[in-house]
C-alpha cells in the first residue's frame, strides 16, 4: 500500500500507519520513504467499536518534531491521558505489541478461570442452594410449596414440589412471572440434560398413593 500512494506525495509529506503494523517493518517504511523526501509516524491505536464514542488511545512512534506538527490531530482523537509519543519510529507499534500481549493474556486468563468454576461442581451448586428472593416469592404466589432439590454424588440434580393444581397448570402460572424468564436464562449453564431440554421440560406429575408424616 505504502508503494502504492508514494508516487503521489510530494516531498515533505508524511504517511501515518495507525494500524498494527509489525515494528521492525516500520523502520523499514521509514528508510525507504526517507529516500523520496517523504516522512514516516507508526501509531499504535487502541479503543475498539467504542473508541468513535469515548476516544482512542493512540501510541505514537516518530521524529520528535513530525509527531509535534500532527499532535493536535492526535490529541483530538483520544481521551485525556490517551496519547503518548513513545519514541523513536517503530516504538509506537512495538507498545502496542506488548499492549495486545498483556489484553489477550488476561483475557486467556479470564476464560480459563470462567471454565474451571463452570467445571466444578461444587460452584454450579452455590446457584442452586441461594436462590434469588424474588423468585422464591413467584414460586409461592403460584402456589409452588413443598419444593426441594436434591443432589447425588454424581451431580445429578431431582426435585420436588407440590400445587394446589395439576403440574400444567402450576407450569403455565410460573410461565407468567416474568422473573422465572431470568431465572432460567441465567440457570441454563449450570444444567446438563438429554437433548440440551430446559429442566422445566423434564418435569413428571406424580399421584400420591401413601403419605406417612
Amino acid at each position: 500500500m505504502i508503494r502504492t500512494v508514494t508516487p503521489l506525495l510530494e516531498v515533505g509529506d508524511t504517511i501515518v500507519d495507525g494500524g498494527n503494523t509489525n515494528f521492525n517493518d516500520d523502520m523499514r517504511c521509514a528508510a525507504m520513504l526517507k529516500e523520496h523526501g517523504l516522512n514516516y509516524i507508526d501509531q499504535g491505536t487502541s479503543g475498539g467499536v467504542w473508541g468513535p464514542e469515548n476516544g482512542f488511545c493512540i501510541m505514537v512512534g516518530g521524529e520528535d518534531e513530525l509527531v509535534k506538527r500532527l499532535e493536535p490531530a492526535f490529541l483530538s482523537l483520544a481521551p485525556t491521558d490517551g496519547y503518548v509519543h513513545c519514541g523513536p519510529v517503530g516504538s509506537g507499534h512495538f507498545v502496542k505489541m506488548v499492549h495486545n500481549g498483556i489484553e489477550y493474556g488476561m483475557m486467556q486468563a479470564y476464560a480459563e478461570g470462567f471454565a474451571i468454576m463452570r467445571a466444578k461442581k461444587e460452584f454450579n451448586l452455590r446457584h442452586h442452594e441461594q436462590v434469588w428472593p424474588e423468585m422464591l416469592q413467584a414460586l409461592r404466589d403460584a402456589g409452588w410449596h413443598n419444593y426441594s432439590l436434591f443432589v447425588r454424588d454424581d451431580g445429578l440434580l431431582f426435585g420436588y414440589f407440590e400445587t394446589p393444581e395439576s403440574l400444567q397448570a402450576a407450569q403455565a402460572r410460573m410461565a407468567e412471572q416474568v422473573v422465572n424468564t431470568r431465572w432460567q436464562e441465567f440457570m441454563a449453564p449450570f444444567f446438563e440434560s438429554p437433548n440440551n431440554a430446559r429442566p422445566d421440560e423434564l418435569f413428571v406429575e406424580l399421584t400420591e398413593i401413601f403419605h406417612l408424616d
